[in-house]
């Protein structure tokens, strides 16, 4: 777990530091994106996904890097791609919608 979320958190740094400058269409964020698939975007995406599922019980640095990820996750528009991208999106998009519930609750 904490090797995954430690991998999550460097993913979506990188994703941070390369994403394009504000405004940008859809069309940059997928191209942007490209060599992210390549490496291996559902797997990412289903570690980030199962990392949130611990989030409530996580404590010190690792929620810190998980906020952090959730925050690079929203900026950078992750669940639309996860979505427009047709890697069993939808699927890991109700995964990640119940674990915040979860959390919340």
């Amino acid at each position: 777990m904490n090797v995954n979320m430690s991998a999550a958190c460097c993913i979506c740094e990188i994703l941070r530091i390369t994403e394009p400058n504000v405004p940008y269409n859809h069309e940059q964020i997928k191209l942007q994106v490209t060599v992210f698939l390549a490496v291996g975007a559902q797997e990412f995406f289903e570690v980030v996904v199962t990392s949130l599922e611990k989030l409530s019980s996580v404590s010190g640095g690792y929620y810190d890097k998980m906020t952090k990820v959730l925050e690079v996750f929203s900026k950078a528009r992750l669940p639309v791609l996860m979505l427009d991208l047709q890697m069993d999106g939808h699927r890991l998009i109700v995964h990640l919608f119940r674990h915040f519930l979860n959390v919340s609750d």
